[in-house]
């Protein structure tokens, strides 16, 4: 008789809490949801938002600098696909470097 109850003890004892059964009316009852009826009752106002967020200035900034980063990236996608040509009409004391002279001898122009 008494290991049926040592079972039935032990079953009871593994089994979560009542509780937890239903999770969604404990999370309702713990955070209400906002501006609905639990803070209507309790005349409840939030005068600030919660987050300040960013203004037409902080806006307009970040703009302008991915417009500067979009064509600095272009010109050096430009500038990669082109390779190295340096200009054969030029005149002038070393017009070509060592490893550009290289770098066009081994057909990487």
């Amino acid at each position: 008789a008494a290991a049926p109850a040592a079972a039935a003890t032990a079953a009871a004892a593994a089994a979560p809490p009542a509780w937890a059964m239903d999770s969604q009316l404990l999370l309702a009852r713990v955070f209400p949801t906002l501006g609905g009826k639990w803070e209507k009752e309790r005349n409840l106002v939030m005068p600030v938002p919660d987050e300040e967020g960013f203004t037409d200035s902080q806006v307009a900034t970040c703009l302008v600098i991915a417009l500067l980063c979009g064509i600095a990236a272009l010109d050096l996608a430009k500038n990669l696909y082109n390779g190295v040509n340096p200009d054969p009409n030029r005149k002038g004391k070393a017009t070509v470097t060592p490893l550009v002279k290289r770098l066009m001898e081994k057909g990487f122009n």
